[in-house]
Order: C-alpha cells, then structure tokens, then sequence
C-alpha cells in the first residue's frame, strides 16, 4: 500500500484514497438543484472563442476546473487552475490529473500572463482576501482587455441574506460573517477599480451563492 501522503479532515490519505475522497464531494454537490456548484453554470457564458483560455482563480479541489473543462469542451477549451494553498492543490492534482485540458498551480509559481484570458471564473475568494484593490488588479492584467476581444469575468460571494448564512454566523463563526459582510461594502467601493485599471469586459457577473 502506498504511503499515505495527503492530509484532510484529521487524517493522513493515499492519493488513490484522496481522490476518492475529492471526486465523491463533487458528485455529491453536483447532484443537489440548489447547491452553488449547479447554479453557477447558469452564468457561464456560451459565446467565448475556439480554444479559449480559462482561468479558475482559486480553484480549491478543483472540482469546477474540470467542469469548466468538459463544460467548455466543444470549445478546446485550456482552464488553468490556481490556488494558494498547497494542500487544495495535491488534492486537485490527484483528482483530476486525467483531465487533459486542465492544469493545477500554486498561486506562487502563476505568471499572471496578460492579456491571457477569455474567462476568469473566481467563486468565494474575494471575502478572504486582504485587498480587494490588488485581486482585481491581477485579474486586470491576466483577463483579455477590448483590443484583444474582451473577456469575461466571473466573481461569486456568498449570500450573506439566506438564513442558513446567518444560523451558520450565529453558531460556527463570528468571523465568517463580519468578514463576508465587510468584504461586500468593499467590493462595492472597489468596483471603480476596474474603470481606473482599464478592465473592458464582455461582462461583469457577481452573484450570490
């Protein structure tokens, strides 16, 4: 048996075991009509070129770099896959290494190539980051600008209206919830930084998961 390497949830996993382990949370969200991994697809947009560039920014497990990837598939779509946090990227690796259009790196080894991308897609990052100035400045310079086409750009937070968001508050972590609801008053203030960085989008899409 091989040696177990990947660490998740208190426990030590193989990589067959783990990406057991990532494929069957997948499954399980993407067999539920309500659950964000389903409805998010309602927003991908169905007009990017032949052989477009996808970038998955904070893409976790992995799970919705490969769905952009099948999703995408009559278009010979490329999605690249980034994360800052190693171990989310060990376990997308072992789940989906045999997605032959998609690649995993850490946030750290990105070039943040410019110009680069027809659609970056970026589900609940932007609450856990510690300037929202500069996450949309990177998007900036990586999403392909209106003398290159446009792109679009995805951004989901969380519904900070639901009850569960606020049961979830209420017992789990205080945090969680003055971080989102502070993150969204930014990101209303930011927005004008896309103007001022020059973003042309095909769209801009924000939504509430």
């Amino acid at each position: 048996m091989n040696e177990k390497t990947i660490f998740h949830n208190g426990n030590y996993y193989t990589k067959e075991q783990m990406k057991d382990i990532v494929l069957k949370y997948y499954h399980d969200c993407f067999k539920q009509k309500y659950d964000r991994h389903v409805r998010m697809q309602q927003l991908f947009p169905s007009d990017i070129p032949q052989n477009s560039r996808i970038l998955d920014f904070g893409c976790g497990m992995g799970g919705i770099t490969d769905l952009l990837s099948r999703y995408y598939a009559s278009k010979e779509a490329i999605v690249d896959g980034v994360d800052i946090d190693e171990d989310q990227i060990e376990k997308a690796k072992c789940a989906f290494s045999d997605s032959p259009r998609c690649k995993f790196l850490l946030t750290r080894d990105f070039a943040y190539p410019e110009n680069a991308y027809d659609l970056v897609f970026s589900s609940q990052v932007i609450e856990h980051v510690h300037n929202v100035g500069n996450y949309l400045s990177s998007i900036s310079k990586v999403l392909k600008d209106s003398n290159n086409g446009g792109g679009y750009l995805l951004i989901g937070v969380p519904n900070v209206t639901t009850p569960w968001f606020f049961a979830q508050t209420l017992f789990f972590s205080n945090s969680v919830g003055k971080n989102s609801l502070k993150i969204l008053s930014e990101i209303i203030t930011n927005l004008t930084i896309i103007l001022t960085l020059g973003i042309r989008l095909h769209s801009l899409l924000f939504w509430l998961l």
